[in-house]
């Protein structure tokens, strides 16, 4: 309905392949390394907690020398319009020194003190829906509540917990990945931690 899904790639030994991206889409290693080679020459080299995003359309080749395992985020028809096929990379390590502040959850939300947050937006579609890009966060707790947006995260650094009402908490520390759909209805807590998001908000057309 939304155009949005999200899945893992595995692929064993040596590869070299000639691929295109048909939806915008998100990849992020888990285990592994690999080069995503664009079509003017440049080169980009992703291992574990990295990414490269790739509007729709666009042409790339993939080679890696070992196994690799990809997490994927895919945003197609009806949402999302032909991208400009460029390639955005998404390496968490530089993209914290150019985070900015960004705003906490209104403290009617939380229970206990307000977070400091920063995030930097990588890569956006064109209809403004489907969002990449890093986020950190300092300790907090906030209330049960269903979950605003389609959210897939890969957590860089520290840990989150996550409970839904009657069940034991679930959680995720660093490596993990997880997909929350929107409608979710769960608290969020954690000790402090930072991810690379990718984040789908429906809109009506206008």
């Amino acid at each position: 309905e939304t155009g949005l899904s999200c899945g893992v790639t595995a692929r064993a030994g040596r590869a070299d392949l000639q691929l295109q991206a048909r939806e915008y889409l998100l990849l992020v290693m888990q285990r592994g390394r690999a080069t995503v080679h664009r079509e003017d020459g440049t080169e980009v080299e992703i291992g574990p907690g990295e990414g490269v995003t790739l509007p729709m359309g666009a042409r790339y080749r993939w080679t890696q020398d070992a196994d690799t395992v990809v997490y994927e985020a895919r945003l197609g028809a009806p949402t999302a319009c032909a991208g400009d096929g460029g390639i955005v990379a998404v390496h968490p390590d530089k993209l914290e020194a150019e985070m900015s502040p960004s705003a906490a959850p209104k403290a009617e939300l939380l229970i206990g003190p307000t977070p400091e947050q920063a995030a930097r937006r990588c890569f956006a579609d064109p209809t403004g829906q489907w969002t990449v890009g890093v986020w950190r966060s300092t300790p907090y707790h906030r209330r049960t509540m269903p979950f605003p947006k389609h959210e897939m995260m890969y957590l860089l650094s520290g840990s989150l917990s996550l409970t839904a009402p009657g069940k034991e908490p679930e959680v995720f520390r660093a490596g993990d990945t997880l997909l929350i759909p929107r409608g979710t209805v769960c608290d969020w807590k954690t000790d402090g931690m930072s991810k690379i998001y990718c984040i789908f908000e429906s809109r009506p057309p206008a």
